[in-house]
């Protein structure tokens, strides 16, 4: 049976780990770097926000005086018809 055109294999362990160690080689000491002063500024960014005090908010709530008045009492109801 023909394998068609295209033909794929999955690579050993030993090639992995040779391109993570080319990448690490290459790549990684500008990652590392990059990785390293977006924490330290952003850190610091977040640090100088927290000491940014926005004005006090008054939440007392207001006092009234109150009117002492009187309820009458209902009158009774005698008869109630409903129709």
């Amino acid at each position: 049976m023909s394998r068609g055109m295209f033909s794929f294999s999955l690579p050993t362990p030993a090639q992995i780990f040779q391109d993570i160690s080319d990448w690490v080689k290459t790549q990684g000491l500008w990652w590392a770097t990059s990785v390293t002063a977006h924490a330290v500024v952003l850190s610091t960014v977040l640090l100088l926000m927290g000491t940014v005090v926005g004005p006090l908010i008054d939440d007392t709530a207001p006092r009234f005086e109150s009117v002492k008045t009187e309820i009458p009492e209902p009158e009774p109801i005698e008869s109630f018809d409903v129709g």
